[in-house]
């Protein structure tokens, strides 16, 4: 589903928190041969550390809360692929895994957001729209809902009761 992008050297998979990133990350990963990189590996937030692991090569990175930032490391070399899921599917999973309030703050200081009374996810939506996609010269777009396509796609039903960072390898 996702081979071609494998002529990318960095992918760098962002949207709203709760949008399909992780996954969607991991299935580019998984067709593409390239190493994934999870948030927790940069400190989810520091820019400083996501810029230093982008300077590994044949790598994925799944970097919802770097999304403010991702039009500052378009290049040649990276793919910028943007998740689109619909706004209150995002936030009923927010609600079901109890993303909190102080991320949401996080999130919205980054975007100057404090005073907007929109969910933080129409906040980087618009965002993306607005700002980023018309200077970004190589995206993708990605609509959640395709996911279900994939071979490592497991079906909602299956997955109740899963922590928010659950996988099929974990117990």
């Amino acid at each position: 589903m996702f081979e071609h992008l494998g002529v990318f050297d960095k992918i760098i998979v962002t949207g709203p928190q709760r949008s399909g990133t992780r996954i969607c990350a991991r299935m580019i990963a998984a067709d593409t041969g390239h190493t994934y990189v999870d948030k927790d590996e940069y400190g989810v937030h520091d820019v400083a550390s996501f810029a230093e692991i982008l300077e590994r090569s044949q790598i994925v990175v799944h970097a919802p809360a770097m999304s403010r930032f991702v039009h500052y490391f378009d290049g040649e070399d990276t793919l910028i692929v943007w998740m689109r899921r619909d706004l209150n599917d995002i936030l009923s999973s927010q609600a079901r895994v109890n993303w909190t309030a102080r991320e949401e703050w996080r999130e919205r200081v980054k975007y100057n957001g404090m005073r907007n009374k929109q969910p933080i996810a129409a906040i980087k939506i618009d965002f993306w729209e607005r700002v980023q996609r018309p200077v970004v010269e190589n995206y993708l777009e990605v609509e959640y809902d395709s996911l279900s396509a994939h071979p490592l796609w497991i079906p909602e039903e299956q997955r109740r009761g899963w922590h928010a960072k659950q996988w099929r390898d974990e117990s």
